[in-house]
Parts: structure tokens; C-alpha cells; sequence
């Protein structure tokens, strides 16, 4: 026990000091730092820091004012990680103001997720394989290598946490060694619920992703033992851990997002190859590894949504041991053996299945070998080709790449398992050597991981030294009920019609000022935006119309228009909708005349922006 509790404060150190290498320009300038400051990453940033920074309104905690005005939305749909935010917020409210800290609280965050990912990693596999060099070694590697890690400098911060779904893999094992223990089974199953409950309120995905991925395991699980009792609970938890996760949650939902009624129950996109996993992703390392494994797909291999290497420890272990058996006879049967052991067992078993059942999400319920080009292969293995037979609600996960990450730590089950068990034969220098090849291979991906952190330094655009000076303007926030910038943008809504992408340097000069003036802002960039009020919004810049609706909830108070005459006469912008999306271009088009058309007066100038004072007609 002592020289477990040893390890567990060595794995801590080592973590530690990674990370201070790793994070060198954040442990100098954590204020001015950021992992990304750019599209998500910078529309996360702001979410998080306007929404600790505004009072609390007479809507409550959970309505979010600082877009979307004057509808305002709800904290769960703007991708600030709203169990960290939400509780944040109440703190610096009601007990210490720590809000000027906010982000730099938060990216520590990131970073104490990873330290803990390599805790849980030594729990696991300590306890599956009883091996403390390998577990070791894992609990040291796969936190910094794993699929979730790029989601840091890609602005999908809270999508990095990796420990979420390490905990679920402990809960399952917790479940298995309280098999004689109904009421000790009770209580991890009311953990395990509550992990999923605040998972998704981490990140709406972790809901499938952990929940699903448990659920999965507690099925296979019990299908191996359907005839005793412990298979008997196993089954019945397989069924009670996300039906009453989920009931939570949209019970959370139902009572305080009073949009609920009003949003799509389904995404587009959801099927498209651009945000499902490949095969060939498996094996297809990052572009700035040292070492790449010698077999890369030459498709779909530079995006976050369709990247899910396996890494280079694991799948040159896996190569090591295909090259044993297909030159060794002996090695052959051995592999047979151990692969028979390992299947027959239970827990290890549902492990990898239920780490496959999650990846066959992930390729889609259709499989395309070519694109459009190739064979159309229907996943008759994915859950979620069922599910969509009851309910389209499964559409709102449309990026099924995610789904895929529970298979790295299932993979790690499995070929670190049979690693161990095909080289237990081996003398004592032979381990060592397998060894040492192993920490070589996951000791060269840490390197290059902490090269490419130390890489994508950026910043923090929003922190007060790298804001612009607005000082020079002279104009009377407290006059105007909100602003609104143009270009104009509405982004969140999932109808074509209504969606108009945000250009960089509008949005960011949106969130500077925001931040600046304290004005709420009539552009929106969320998820599940009620798609009525992007209408409504739209309707009234483009159209000069005034729905009753959104005439009702607006006060007799001008609003202060932001003018980008630079972006607005450039036709030639990605942002800009097509020909083929006549309705948003026309509404495109004319809010870029909004200014002309209504003849209002220029009273102020920041660099390209001019700023008109526009009223209602109420």
C-alpha cells in the first residue's frame, strides 16, 4: 500500500514538471496567455469571461446576456463549460470576486485534468493487470497523448478532459469488485449518474461519450454473466445509469431554459464524413510527430473531428507482437491462448467491446469506402442507427468523431494486456527490453506533444493589456440599451436561412467592446440558438421589420450600431453566403446597407469601425 501511495506521488511529479515545460509561456504570463484566440477558442473565451463578468439578472444565474440581446440565452448553450462557469460565477457573487482570474483559473483547469487523467490511468491498469511498470508507464503517457489533448490549442477546451471518461472506467471497476454488495453497487451507480449529469454539463457530448460508453459496459458485462445475479444488476444498471442520467438532465433543462420548447430537436450535418472517424485514422499520427507510424491515411487526416490516433506506444506494441506471430509458430498459439483468457474475462471484455461498440458510433451509420465514389456500408452495429428510428434527437450529436475516444483507453486494455501475457515467458533482459522500447516510443510522443504546446502560444486577446485602448471614443454607453456589429452575425440556429458566419476580425472587435462598454450585443455566436429568434433579428436589420415579439422586449432606448466599412464592402470574404444560399446572402447583403438605408448619422470612429446611433421604431 505505501509504495502504491509512492508511485501515485511520483506520477504526480512527473506530471507537474511536464507541465511546467509544457506550459512554460503560461507559467510566466498566465494572464496574457491563451491555448487559442481564434474562432472557437476565442468565442469560448469570451463566453466565459462576459458571462462571469455580468451581474446576475432577474432571469437568474443561468441566462446568459452578453449576446443574443435582447433574448439573451441560457448559460447550457454556449460552450463556457457551464459546471465551471455556473459555480464560478456564484462564487465570485456571493464570496470572493475572483473574476479578473477567470480564464487563467479556468485554463489550470486543463492542465489539473490532465495530472488527473495520469492518477486514474495508474488506478486502472494497476488494478486490471497487477503490472506497475506498465501501468506506470500509462498512467505517465496516455494523458498527454490521447485523442482529447488537441482539443486544447483548438479552442475546444473543455472537450480535453480525458479523466471523465477514465472515471467511468473506474466505476466499472468499482461495480465489478462490489459484486457481492448490492448497496455498495447502489451507491457507485448513483456516482456513476452523477458523473454523467455533470459531464454534460461540462460538455453536452460527455453525455454520450462517458454515460454511453459505461452504459456499454455494464450491457456486455452482464451479457457475460446473464444467469447469476451479478450479471442480473449489471443489466438492469446498463438500463437505469443513462435513463435516469438523462432524466436529470432534461429535467434540469425543462426547468430552467425556458427556450427548450423552441429549439430544433435535430443538427444539420450529422452523417457527414468531415466530422466522422475513418479506419485509417487510427493509425494516422499527428503531422508533427517525430516518429509517425508507418502506415498513414492520406484522407481526412487534418482535422480534430476525424483525428483519433491510437498512438505510437500502443500500435508499435501491436505491431511488435503481429510480427510474433506471423514469423513464430509458438508465438502463434501463445497469442491464441492469451486472447482466450482475455475474452473469457468478464470485465476485461466488456472493457474493449464496449470501447468498440463507442467507436462504431463514431464512423457513422453509414460507412462510405471512397466517398461518393466508393460502396455505402449501413453500421448495422451502431446504436445510434436504431435510436434514430425513435428519435431524432440523436442528431444532435452530430460530430461522431468524438465518440470514438473510449476506444483509446479500450485499446490500451487489450494490447497492453496481451503484451504482458506474450512476453511473460521472456528472460529478464528481454522484458526489460520490450520495456524500454515501449517508454522510448511514448517517451518520444510526450516530446513532441510538449514541442507543440510550447508552439501554439497566443494571446489572450481579451485580457486588459492586449485589449484596444477605446478611450479616445466619447461616447455615453449608459445611453443605449445594446450594440449591434456589422457585418452581422448569427451563428447557433442550425437553419441555413439564418445563419450567417462571423468574420475574425468583427467578432473580435465585438468581444472587445462588449467587454468594454458592458453593452449587450444584438449578434450571436451559441449552439441551439432558438432559430425564431435569429429570424426575428435577422427580419428587423435586413427588412426593417419589427416583430411584435421582439418589438415587446426591446426599451425606449437607442441602439449603437458598429459599422466595419471595410468588411462591409468586401464581396470577396469566406463569410459571405453563396449563390446557393439565396435567403442568407439577401439578408447578408442588406444588413451591410443597414446604416445607409435607415440615413442615419455618424457620430464617433475607432479605426474601420463608424458608429451610428439608431432607435427603434417601437
Amino acid at each position: 500500500m505505501k509504495n502504491r501511495r509512492y508511485l501515485y506521488l511520483v506520477i504526480f511529479a512527473i506530471h507537474i514538471l511536464i507541465s511546467l515545460v509544457a506550459f512554460k509561456d503560461f507559467r510566466i504570463d498566465p494572464q496574457n496567455f491563451a491555448f487559442s484566440n481564434v474562432e472557437d477558442g476565442l468565442k469560448n473565451t469570451f463566453t466565459l469571461l462576459s458571462y462571469v463578468k455580468e451581474p446576475v439578472s432577474h432571469d437568474g444565474i443561468f441566462k446568459y446576456n452578453a449576446m443574443n440581446y435582447p433574448f439573451g440565452e441560457y448559460v447550457f448553450y454556449t460552450d463556457n463549460t457551464p459546471l465551471f462557469s455556473i459555480c464560478f460565477k456564484w462564487f465570485c457573487h456571493h464570496i470572493y470576486d475572483l473574476s479578473d482570474y477567470t480564464f487563467e483559473i479556468f485554463q489550470t483547469t486543463l492542465i489539473l485534468g490532465i495530472i488527473l487523467s495520469g492518477l486514474l490511468c495508474f488506478y486502472i491498469f494497476r488494478k486490471l493487470f497487477r503490472d506497475d511498470r506498465f501501468a506506470f508507464l500509462l498512467a505517465v503517457f496516455l494523458p498527454w497523448i490521447n485523442m482529447q489533448v488537441m482539443r486544447i490549442w483548438r479552442g475546444h477546451f473543455n472537450l480535453s478532459y480525458s479523466f471523465l471518461i477514465l472515471l467511468a472506467i473506474a466505476f466499472s471497476i468499482m461495480w465489478y469488485e462490489r459484486r457481492e454488495h448490492l448497496r455498495k453497487r447502489i451507491w457507485v451507480l448513483a456516482a456513476s449518474v452523477l458523473l454523467g449529469y455533470c459531464a454534460f454539463f461540462i460538455h453536452g457530448y460527455y453525455l454520450p461519450i462517458v454515460t454511453g460508453f459505461q452504459a456499454a459496459i455494464l450491457l456486455i458485462y452482464g451479457l457475460y454473466n446473464r444467469k447469476t445475479k451479478d450479471g442480473k444488476q449489471s443489466l438492469v444498471a446498463s438500463v437505469a445509469l443513462p435513463v435516469i442520467t438523462v432524466g436529470f438532465t432534461l429535467a434540469t433543462l425543462l426547468a430552467f431554459d425556458k427556450f427548450y420548447a423552441f429549439r430544433k430537436d435535430q443538427n444539420g450535418g450529422y452523417g457527414w464524413d468531415e466530422i466522422k472517424v475513418h479506419f485509417g485514422a487510427l493509425v494516422t499520427s499527428q503531422d508533427f510527430y517525430t516518429i509517425p507510424f508507418p502506415l498513414r491515411s492520406m484522407k481526412w487526416n487534418s482535422d480534430a473531428e476525424t483525428l483519433a490516433f491510437l498512438g505510437n506506444c500502443g500500435l508499435f506494441a501491436a505491431l511488435f507482437m503481429l510480427l510474433l506471430i506471423l514469423f513464430r509458430k509458438a508465438e502463434r498459439s501463445r497469442f491464441k491462448t492469451i486472447q482466450k483468457e482475455f475474452f473469457n474475462d468478464p470485465l476485461k471484455a466488456s472493457l474493449f467491446w464496449a470501447g468498440l461498440m463507442m467507436f462504431s458510433i463514431s464512423i457513422g451509420e453509414t460507412y462510405n469506402t471512397d466517398g461518393s465514389d466508393g460502396f455505402m456500408v449501413y453500421n448495422l452495429f451502431n446504436p445510434f442507427l436504431y435510436l434514430h428510428w425513435f428519435t431524432n434527437r440523436v442528431q444532435q450529436f452530430r460530430c461522431l468523431g468524438r465518440l470514438a475516444w473510449p476506444f483509446f483507453f479500450s485499446f490500451y486494455v487489450w494490447v497492453i494486456y496481451t503484451l504482458i501475457a506474450m512476453t511473460k515467458h521472456y528472460t529478464i533482459k528481454q522484458k526489460w527490453t520490450v520495456l524500454i522500447a515501449f517508454a522510448f516510443f511514448g517517451g518520444m510522443e510526450i516530446k513532441d506533444y510538449v514541442d507543440k504546446f510550447q508552439s501554439v502560444h497566443k494571446d489572450n486577446v481579451l485580457s486588459k493589456k492586449n485589449a484596444p485602448d477605446f478611450k479616445p471614443l466619447k461616447l455615453d454607453y449608459s445611453k443605449y440599451q445594446a450594440f449591434v456589429p456589422i457585418p452581422y452575425y448569427t451563428v447557433g440556429s442550425e437553419v441555413g436561412d439564418f445563419v450567417l458566419d462571423d468574420y475574425g476580425p468583427v467578432s473580435l472587435f465585438s468581444f472587445q467592446f462588449q467587454m468594454h462598454s458592458k453593452l449587450p450585443m444584438m449578434a450571436c455566436k451559441l449552439s441551439r440558438t432558438v432559430p425564431e429568434q435569429s429570424h426575428m433579428l435577422l427580419t428587423l436589420f435586413a427588412n426593417d421589420s419589427l416583430l411584435p415579439e421582439l418589438k415587446s422586449k426591446l426599451q425606449p432606448k437607442p441602439v449603437l450600431v458598429c459599422y466595419d466599412k471595410t468588411a462591409a464592402a468586401d464581396l470577396s470574404l469566406g463569410v459571405v453566403p453563396g449563390e446557393n444560399r439565396a435567403v442568407a446572402r439577401d439578408y447578408y447583403l442588406k444588413i451591410n446597407q443597414f446604416p445607409q438605408r435607415n440615413k442615419l448619422n455618424a457620430i464617433d470612429s475607432f479605426g474601420n469601425i463608424v458608429f451610428y446611433e439608431w432607435y427603434p421604431k417601437l
